[in-house]
């Protein structure tokens, strides 16, 4: 891992590669320089950054997630909650078109909305007091509400952020922050309500800015849990479109709030995604099983670009291997993976 004292994404037009375990003050991905005529207009550059923020909230009895997405050509929103005991997903996503989202490009004391007449989700990121505040006010299509607030709590003393900039095969950079952190709050479906407790339930945040290709494609898991000690498990595993992944890969496992940096991994996805994933790392640190329970999926197909997204959550089992030698044994522990495939 890169020295963390870095504050800029971007230093003379030149893209600070690396993983960091502190934030950028600034993500100033649009000053970078790189290959091709994109890298040498800034209007091209803000024309073709693919932005978002993603949030996955974990409880004993749901599991919520939600994302802003900034594509350009178009801005998204989604919100989807599923009921662990049922097995039950209900969600809803909502479109604008370009400039109907502006994401800040740090995480410092920002502000920012997506909106409509029976959509509200807010997000503050307030790093800078070791927080994010989000609220949600969603009218699912079955007319059943959802409203929430929660308090995420990011001490990024406490536990290490995964923070990277690593090159496409084109050199156009990638900007990622990953996190598990403590969440509370309370939210409200129907007429179910959830409390949230900093000391046991945990949300996932994933920020992230890139000159993705026009055809591209990623595979995640992810998932976060406390172990009987109380002490915090948590991975983030990608095999996306970059060639040279062992040596530029955002794969990593959270020991007890330290980043343990892990080699290039690969999944064995069904052609039926709702059915077992095999997911595991090159250097043999990880092998685990994941068995989904429910799923969200979406598709978007406009003239010159095409999106398939499937993102099932359920259980992974198997190990972890730290950087010490430790063995780390999980069973039936809740996450969340994804495959995408998309022309943007």
């Amino acid at each position: 891992m890169c020295s963390s004292n870095a504050t800029y994404a971007v230093v003379d037009g030149i893209p600070q590669w690396g993983v960091y375990t502190e934030p950028f003050t600034s993500v100033n991905l649009l000053d970078a320089k790189f290959p091709g005529l994109l890298g040498r207009g800034r209007g091209l550059r803000r024309s073709r950054l693919k932005e978002w923020q993603h949030f996955a909230i974990i409880h004993p009895d749901c599991y919520v997630s939600f994302a802003l997405v900034d594509a350009k050509f178009i801005c998204t929103s989604f919100m989807c909650f599923f009921d662990r005991a049922s097995r039950q997903t209900v969600q809803t996503e909502k479109k604008k078109g370009p400039g109907g989202i502006a994401l800040p490009d740090h995480l410092w004391d920002a502000r920012f909305a997506f909106q409509t007449s029976d959509y509200f989700i807010s997000v503050h990121n307030c790093l800078n007091e070791r927080r994010h505040g989000v609220a949600l006010d969603v009218m699912m299509p079955d007319g059943l509400p959802v409203k929430a607030r929660f308090l995420i709590h990011q001490d990024t003393a406490q536990v290490e952020p995964l923070v990277a900039v690593l090159p496409f095969p084109s050199g156009r950079p990638f900007y990622t922050h990953k996190a598990p952190c403590p969440i509370e709050g309370e939210l409200t479906v129907g007429d179910r309500k959830f409390t949230f407790d900093s000391k046991r339930d945990l949300a996932l945040i994933d920020v992230h800015k890139a000159y993705y290709p026009y055809s591209t494609f990623w595979n995640w898991a992810t998932f976060a849990c406390r172990e009987a000690s109380g002490r915090l498990v948590a991975l983030n595993l990608t095999h996306n479109v970059i060639e040279n992944d062992h040596q530029y890969n955002e794969n990593a496992a959270w020991i007890d709030g330290t980043l343990d940096r892990l080699g290039p991994a690969r999944f064995g996805i069904p052609d039926d995604a709702m059915n077992p994933w095999e997911v595991r790392t090159l250097d043999g640190r990880v092998d685990l099983q994941f068995e989904p329970h429910g799923m969200r999926s979406e598709t978007i197909n406009l003239l010159a670009a095409h999106s398939s997204y499937e993102q099932p959550f359920g259980h992974y089992s198997g190990t972890i291997v730290d950087s010490h030698g430790e063995k780390v044994q999980l069973e039936n522990v809740f996450g969340i993976a994804e495959r995408h495939q998309v022309r943007w």
